[in-house]
């Protein structure tokens, strides 16, 4: 049988967490933040940022 160690069940929540992030990101447009010119660039870096996590590259969370 096959056991989560805790890791694997703290990035699973997290990742139904930046999904639920994404999603309601999803919904917005306009604005500036400094880092990003619209709230659809925001969007689409972080959508970006969650699939490559949820690949493995684990490198993306300070990202996040």
């Amino acid at each position: 049988m096959f056991t989560f160690s805790k890791k694997d069940k703290l990035k699973s929540v997290l990742i139904v967490n930046l999904r639920k992030a994404c999603e309601i990101a999803s919904h917005y447009s306009g604005g500036y933040s400094g880092e990003f010119l619209d709230a659809q660039e925001f969007y689409k870096a972080l959508k970006s940022a969650v699939v490559a996590f949820e690949n493995g590259d684990n490198s993306q969370v300070k990202d996040l």
